[in-house]
């Protein structure tokens, strides 16, 4: 006789059950995720929404400041207060460019290096009169994208850095190469004119106090952003023109 038990048609309803009971306790599980996820979404749209209306917010203030610093301008003769609300109004359009870049960035929290620093220099160009002052600037960029944080203190960087050149490197105009790579985790901006270097520009600004004055505080200034970055700042200086570079690295 055979010893195989056939199993009892309880035991396989009891089975049929678990499966059942299993199959329903997943969907519900799956339906929760689902849900879950619906709401995580709409959470963050909502979230990047108010970031990004804030960063509009912020840059048409910062329109605003430049509009009042402009209207100053035109009730002030002299011109040390004048070349002060100039290098203000500058400081105040790389601000700005951080923020127009970040509300019209898909990624609000990072800035795509090559365009931002492309339009940066442009608005920096019209700023500093560069047509006028018969000055060409070139902006080569070979690196991806940084943290918001970062970018600020790179605009700010570039807007001293420009300024000196324009004003004291290139009396009778010239050219500015303005260039940003990335290597080993590392960063260089280097901003360079061919102009009449360091010497000639203190000594013929000798006679100018508000622009040797203005020269100390972008030095300074330069130097201040490097620190801010956790990098170093070094510039040379010949016959043949001004050379500063920015070293920082790459924060994730």
């Amino acid at each position: 006789a055979s010893s195989n038990k056939v199993p009892s048609a309880g035991k396989e309803n009891k089975s049929s059950d678990a499966i059942s009971d299993l199959r329903t306790s997943f969907r519900k599980m799956a339906r929760r995720i689902v849900d879950r996820d619906t709401e995580l979404t709409q959470s963050l749209q909502e979230k990047d929404e108010i970031l990004r209306e804030v960063h509009h917010r912020v840059k048409n203030n910062l329109q605003i400041i430049t509009s009042l610093l402009n209207m100053g301008k035109r009730q002030v003769d002299d011109p040390l207060y004048t070349q002060a609300l100039d290098d203000t109004h500058n400081r105040i359009t790389a601000i700005s460019q951080v923020h127009k870049t970040l509300h019209e960035s898909d990624a609000m929290m990072s800035v795509d290096l090559k365009p931002f620093m492309t339009e940066l220099t442009a608005r920096l160009s019209r700023a500093l009169d560069f047509n006028k002052r018969n000055v060409k600037i070139a902006c080569h960029v070979d690196a991806g994208s940084i943290n918001a944080d970062t970018a600020t203190p790179i605009s700010l960087f570039m807007v001293e850095a420009l300024t000196n050149s324009a004003k004291h490197g290139l009396p009778n105009g010239g050219t500015i190469s303005t260039t940003l790579v990335e290597a080993n985790g590392v960063l260089t901006l280097t901003i360079q004119d061919n102009g009449i270097g360091a010497e000639a520009a203190a000594q013929r600004d000798a006679d100018s106090p508000e622009l040797s004055t203005s020269t100390g505080t972008g030095e300074k200034l330069m130097r201040g952003f490097a620190r801010q970055l956790g990098g170093s700042y070094k510039s040379e200086s010949s016959p043949q023109g001004h050379i500063c570079r920015l070293y920082f690295p790459r924060t994730r």
